[in-house]
């Protein structure tokens, strides 16, 4: 698992599906607050079997509210079109300024 905070790297991820370049394709991006509150994203790359990484993510202290956002295996999820409609809205809107 990657952490990733950079929001316009995590847009490019779901957008491509799971790809970015120079990577192997993920496997699952999730989003999820950190004990501190801070959105961060987790990116699983695939080194082993995915239900053992997302494990290790559920039970552990620093991660708060996982939402999966894309999976490798049925694609973008309601939340992650949410995220990603979202971040362009955003990204136009500060075009517009």
């Amino acid at each position: 698992m990657a952490t990733c905070d950079d929001k316009k790297i995590i847009a490019a991820l779901l957008s491509n599906h799971g790809c970015y370049p120079g990577d192997p394709q993920a496997t699952a991006i999730f989003s999820y607050r950190t004990i501190e509150g801070k959105q961060t994203f987790a990116v699983y790359w695939p080194s082993r079997h995915l239900s053992a990484q997302l494990f290790d993510m559920w039970i552990s202290p620093f991660v708060r509210l996982p939402i999966c956002l894309w999976t490798q295996e049925h694609g973008l999820t309601q939340a992650g079109s949410k995220w990603l409609a979202e971040f362009r809205k955003k990204k136009r809107n500060s075009h517009d300024d």
